[in-house]
């Protein structure tokens, strides 16, 4: 089979370099303080406002390292996509040093798309914060740290001996009023907070802009990938936390043109749970998605982990820390691509480095869907 193309999928870094110190914002200090006692809630509360954990960095980079130099295998290009949350509370601190580990990671890789998520649409006292102060806070995300146009316009790779090429978008599904980000729910509408840098309101809905974006017609049918914070489908661990609406969000990622493969972060856990994926798209119902359609969620790369106190331990999905690796490649016998899906963990113990994850109860390392080539619009 041909390698056509590798993604390193990270989410949820969390970066919070004053809480690294100890030092919370007020806010969060007295919500970790107000809640610290109740049982389930507590434990979760405090896991939210943890920072990360730098060690996590220093491994992820050298795994990213290792599987895009050729020494397992991987001789064909790979990309990184950031999914979100880059930081906790949204500081410009955090954020730049966010973006350097990013960079890190990067350098290793032919292209980078990088999403912001709701925990960087905080300013530093938000729930409290007032509207003005958020408006502020989102101009200044959008001068100086994502720069780039809503929706992303397409990397777009033509792999060559293949009939197919690939298509990689970014959609935000991040809502800048704290009645939708304190309830940890997306959306994706007339994006009219994501301002262009001279102030103007971007003009249309996000996801006709999304439709407009793909390429015409060539002699190539396309395989197209869209990142987004906030998943579209249920995720069956948290299934608040997700885009509303979803239904009709689905729906228009369907027609005209239809976007194959959905990359979110957001509930810091593993999606379809490792081990559960089927050979085929339609064997994946993940309504409100299509049966051309398949969502695929990653945890947190780097926020701290559980302390083994809490009463709700974390399980294999929900691994802290990890990071998904997808290859695609063509099988030409039978028309198809094949897509692997890798988790990738942190080892416990005296060496934590990343590697690959067998799955549960089985001794081969990765998942595989077969898609036929026939199958994409």
């Amino acid at each position: 089979m041909r390698q056509l193309l590798q993604i390193v999928h990270v989410s949820d870094l969390h970066i919070a370099d004053g809480a690294l110190g100890g030092q919370l914002p007020p806010w969060a200090e007295k919500l970790a303080r107000c809640t610290a006692e109740l049982p389930i809630l507590g434990p979760w509360v405090r896991h939210g406002l943890d920072p990360h954990d730098p060690a996590a960095m220093t491994a992820a980079e050298a795994f990213v390292r290792r599987i895009t130099t050729g020494r397992d295998g991987w001789l064909g290009p790979t990309w990184l996509v950031d999914t979100g949350d880059l930081t906790t509370f949204g500081d410009d601190a955090s954020l730049l040093r966010g973006q350097r580990y990013l960079t890190r990671l990067g350098r290793y890789c032919s292209r980078v798309l990088s999403l912001h998520g709701n925990h960087d649409a905080w300013p530093e006292d938000f729930p409290l914060a007032s509207r003005t102060t958020i408006k502020a806070h989102r101009q200044q995300l959008r001068t100086q740290h994502y720069a780039a146009e809503w929706p992303e316009s397409p990397e777009v790779l033509m792999p060559p001996r293949a009939p197919l090429r690939i298509e990689l978008y970014g959609l935000n599904s991040v809502e800048h009023m704290p009645e939708w980000n304190v309830a940890a729910l997306g959306r994706v509408v007339h994006d009219r907070f994501w301002e262009t840098p001279a102030g103007k309101r971007v003009a249309g809905h996000a996801l006709a802009r999304l439709q407009g974006k793909v390429p015409p017609a060539s002699d190539r049918t396309a395989l197209r990938l869209v990142a987004v914070h906030h998943p579209i489908a249920r995720v069956d661990y948290f299934p608040h936390h997700r885009v509303l609406g979803g239904l009709g969000v689905a729906r228009r990622l369907r027609t005209p043109h239809c976007f194959h493969l959905i990359l979110g972060g957001h509930t810091h856990a593993f999606y379809p749970r490792h081990g559960r994926l089927q050979p085929s798209l339609a064997l994946n119902p993940q309504r409100p998605l299509g049966d051309t359609q398949l969502q695929l969620v990653v945890g947190s790369l780097l926020q701290r982990d559980f302390s083994p106190s809490d009463p709700a331990p974390l399980q294999p999905d929900r691994w802290a820390h990890q990071m998904q690796v997808l290859r695609l490649l063509y099988d030409g016998e039978h028309d198809a691509v094949v897509l692997e899906r890798y988790l990738a963990g942190r080892n416990p113990g005296p060496d934590p480095h990343f590697d690959i994850r067998p799955l549960p109860g089985q001794a081969i390392s990765h998942e595989e869907v077969r898609i036929q080539v026939d199958e994409l619009s």
